[in-house]
């Protein structure tokens, strides 16, 4: 299987992904794209998750409401695969792609956040080494907690 991530402004086809790879309250509504850098992962050319990333290299950069980032860091906001395509190797290849940007364009340190329940994504952020260092109480509609993660690199 040939994978590969290509940066894309399709907000609808990202809306209609995130629906297949997340619960109702966690995909994303079209402006929930905005101020990011999106990117469309594709396996043998399908499309198959995505990759949503806050650059935050400079002030005004952005932010995010419940957790700020400080700069220098690249936040990974949101990634996933379909359903049909989990278990492929395909998580994986997203970390370690992000990881490499973020070397690539700079930044100091990779934060990312998971529902604490989800010990699949959890397991999958320490196999690349990131570490918790916080948790977010009722961070999730649901009021399920968040686990922030970091990288540092």
């Amino acid at each position: 299987m040939r994978i590969s991530i290509v940066p894309t402004e399709d907000v609808r086809l990202l809306t209609m992904l995130d629906k297949r790879i997340f619960n109702a309250d966690d995909a994303f509504v079209p402006e929930d794209f905005s101020n990011y850098a999106c990117f469309l992962v594709q396996a043998d050319g399908v499309p198959v998750g995505s990759v949503v990333l806050g650059e935050h290299l400079t002030v005004g950069s952005g932010f995010e409401e419940k957790e700020p980032i400080e700069l220098g860091t690249l936040y990974i906001v949101s990634m996933g695969v379909v359903p049909e395509y989990q278990g492929c190797g395909i998580g994986n290849f997203e970390e370690a792609w992000e990881i490499e940007y973020a070397r690539e364009k700079g930044f100091r340190k990779v934060v990312t956040n998971a529902r604490q329940g989800n010990r699949r994504v959890i397991s999958l952020n320490n196999k690349f080494g990131f570490v918790p260092t916080r948790t977010i109480p009722n961070y999730y509609d649901d009021g399920e907690d968040s686990i922030v993660m970091e990288l540092v690199i």
